[in-house]
């Protein structure tokens, strides 16, 4: 008779042990599937591993039989004691540690599996002790073993966020440069930044219309409107500065083809054909009006008038009124200016080839 493996692992005499108490089967590894020549119920123990194991069943595929070992147990003990993060040692009560969760942390469990979940607003841990909750569109800002201080979003969209130095916290405020130095400026609406060395930034004022900036020596500069001298006029306005001539020098117009006289202008009449000018309807004392034929200009020039408009040459003078005209050949010119405000021109200097109507 053949006795079944592990029958005798140990001594004893017969009927010394209980009847249907089974030997488990001692090894140094854990069973596998070419371990079948056990009958089902066989325990087998793996004293390496620390682990038992009880066979269930022997399967047979064509001729290989395959046993099928469950693993039982192990023998690395209950759960004693638990630890947390601070050092905290939690002892089991009546063989259970309860793992809780209060808002906004919640606990779910499934097999051997516990789950912590944050809920609702997420807290923020901060240097010393306490939470902080987070506020929508906060920003958070350390103090070092204190909680976190929260800082509310400013009212003024792009307003920037300002050191205040090393003992407070930071601002919103105005959008400042820091300077060569120590501080800062703030900006002024629409001045200029003028650099000061080693100290801070500075900002002029606001200028106004036509004003341009201008420099003092050892100071800084400064927009200012610019003043006129006799016979120059300054026109401001925004983004421009118009500097006209009023007396005295004349801009020159060259090859003019005729247009209604300007004030300190120039014309030098080129074309063949006789070039038609006219007095301007405005006019005050002392301006001056400069018309020449040059070679081309066959049929000269002609200065016709307005209303009460005349222009006189010692006696000789033109018909008062709109059918009055000065007329002047080639290479004549005529230099005129006004006497009485819009109305009275005189010729000055004896030119002569002039035509009266």
């Amino acid at each position: 008779m053949t006795a079944q493996p592990g029958a005798m692992v140990y001594t004893q005499g017969f009927g010394s042990r209980p009847e249907n108490v089974e030997v488990p089967h001692l090894d140094k590894r854990a069973p596998n599937t070419t371990d079948f020549m056990y009958p089902i119920g066989k325990r087998w123990i793996d004293q390496v591993g620390l682990n038992s194991y009880e066979l269930v069943g022997i399967t047979t595929t064509g001729a290989t039989p395959s046993a099928i070992w469950n693993l039982l147990g192990s023998d690395t003990g209950a759960l004693n004691t638990l630890t947390t993060d601070d050092s905290t040692v939690v002892t089991p009560s009546a063989g259970n540690i309860n793992i809780s969760g209060a808002s906004p942390l919640s606990t779910t469990g499934s097999g051997s599996t516990v789950t912590v979940n944050l809920t609702g607003t997420v807290p923020v841990a901060n240097g010393g002790t306490g939470l902080t909750a987070v506020t929508a569109h906060d920003l958070m800002i350390g103090n070092g073993t204190s909680p976190l201080t929260l800082l509310a979003p400013s009212a003024t969209s792009g307003v920037p966020l300002i050191s205040q130095g090393a003992s407070s916290n930071p601002a919103y405020g105005t959008a400042v440069v820091a300077g060569g130095g120590t501080g800062s400026t703030t900006f002024t609406a629409h001045g200029v930044l003028i650099g000061e060395g080693t100290g801070p930034v500075v900002a002029t004022a606001a200028g106004t219309n036509g004003q341009v900036l201008l420099g003092s020596t050892g100071a800084d500069p400064a927009f200012s409107t610019l003043t006129t001298s006799t016979g120059v006029t300054f026109t401001t306005g925004a983004h421009t500065l118009s500097v006209d001539v009023s007396t005295g020098g004349f801009n020159v117009n060259a090859a003019s083809t005729g247009v209604a006289l300007v004030a300190q202008n120039s014309y030098t009449v080129t074309q063949a054909a006789q070039t038609s000018f006219s007095l301007p309807t405005t006019a005050a004392v002392g301006q001056m009006f400069l018309v020449a034929s040059a070679l081309g200009n066959t049929s000269g020039w002609i200065i016709t008038q307005g209303a009460g408009q005349e222009i006189w040459s010692g006696t000789s003078h033109t018909t008062n009124g709109a059918t009055g005209t000065l007329a002047g050949a080639i290479h004549t010119s005529v230099l005129l200016m006004c006497t009485v405000a819009n109305v009275e021109f005189i010729v000055l200097g004896n030119t002569t080839g002039y035509t009266f109507t």
